[in-house]
């Protein structure tokens, strides 16, 4: 099957390509199969292969590459191709260290894990779990653990943190509610079921004569936490207090006059011969 195909990617080729493919395939089918064998090709290469007639006829193949397979149109979906791949192997590996009790991080990628107090600071700590996870071009998730304390918060509290986690979500990140006796403990037993490599959480408001005493979730995190790095980010409160969701902003369209679409016809891209 061509990566095109693949059900929940027909809205993201719609928008790269100009085509809605209405050939599609069940993401279940391909996650059930056995194994993935990825063919990648470069695109010059492939449009060398369309004119030579090694994949469609002449006459189907002048009107592809005109149309759907354009060479940036190409880059776009030989790069979802091997992203999809990547998700697919990335999710094998991670089965096969649960089924192996392997602990700790195996830092084939970067993936970052963002603490989420009851604070209004919180909010600060999303943000900045945000730039890094651009600047490593990583995935990251943002996390609360309720805690039998944290479920006899206040409600307003407790609104607060559902703001928080909602800013998180409009940033791009995955969010999660954890439950445990200790915030500590649930973290770190979701960061190495996740493969985290990277911890962000905030600076201890305690006193240092308390933090000695009693202790802080920043100490128990590196005390724990193994391989994965742990940034410790000065966590001040927000202007207001209250999470910001980022104003939407109007699409410019484009200028200049749209690409002609497909020719008319039941199936595009038409089926490769052979």
């Amino acid at each position: 099957m061509n990566v095109q195909h693949l059900e929940t990617l027909n809205d993201v080729v719609a928008k790269i390509t100009g085509v809605v493919v209405r050939e599609t395939v069940p993401d279940s089918v391909f996650e059930q199969a056995d194994e993935a064998e990825l063919i990648d090709l470069p695109p010059d290469e492939l449009l060398e292969r369309f004119k030579d007639g090694k994949v469609y006829m002449p006459e189907q193949a002048q009107e592809a590459v005109k149309n759907f397979f354009r060479k940036g149109n190409l880059i776009a979906l030989r790069e979802l191709a091997l992203r999809r791949t990547a998700e697919r192997v990335d999710a094998q590996m991670r089965v096969y260290m649960h089924e192996h009790a392997i602990g700790k991080a195996w830092p084939t990628a970067e993936r970052l894990l963002v603490c989420i107090s009851p604070g209004p600071e919180s909010a600060r700590l999303v943000r900045a779990a945000k730039r890094m996870g651009d600047r490593l071009g990583a995935p990251w998730v943002a996390a609360y653990v309720e805690t039998p304390a944290q479920l006899r918060l206040p409600a307003e509290v407790r609104d607060r943190v559902t703001q928080t986690l909602r800013l998180a979500e409009q940033l791009g990140a995955e969010t999660v509610r954890l439950h445990g006796e200790k915030m500590s403990e649930a973290i770190l037993a979701f960061a190495h079921d996740r493969n985290v490599t990277k911890i962000v959480v905030g600076k201890p408001r305690r006193r240092l004569w308390t933090r000695i005493l009693i202790g802080s979730i920043v100490d128990a995190l590196v005390q724990g936490s193994g391989d994965i790095d742990i940034y410790v980010i000065s966590a001040e409160r927000e202007p207001h207090g209250v999470p910001q969701a980022p104003r939407a902003r109007r699409a410019i369209p484009p200028t200049g006059r749209p690409t002609a679409g497909p020719p008319p016809s039941s199936r595009w891209p038409p089926a490769p011969r052979g």
